[in-house]
């Protein structure tokens, strides 16, 4: 279908709507902008290396807390132990890790 070929577009909107051509989405300057930023991120080795180390400290300090033991949490039938699987540093008078 050619520029300005009305009787075509018509043709092709009785068809299928879906044939007819649109104009392009314009993206906005912020849009680009952002695209623009996180293109030179993603290139930068050391800035996504630092990003996963951050990611890394996060998920340990918040989530490995919740799997770790209660080091608090005393066994006074148990006798004081060294350092184990279980134990990493050994345990306290009172049996505490």
């Amino acid at each position: 279908m050619r520029v300005g070929d009305e009787a075509g577009r018509a043709r092709a909107d009785a068809i299928d709507p879906a044939l007819l051509h649109t104009a392009p989405v314009r993206t906005s300057d912020d849009q680009r902008e952002w695209r623009a930023a996180t293109r030179r991120f993603r290139h930068n080795i050391a800035a996504v290396i630092g990003l996963a180390f951050l990611v890394f400290m996060f998920l340990a300090c918040f989530v490995g807390a919740q799997f770790a033991p209660d080091p608090n949490q005393q066994n006074l039938l148990e006798p004081t132990s060294g350092p184990s699987a279980d134990h990493w540093f050994g345990t306290d008078e009172l049996s505490r890790d």
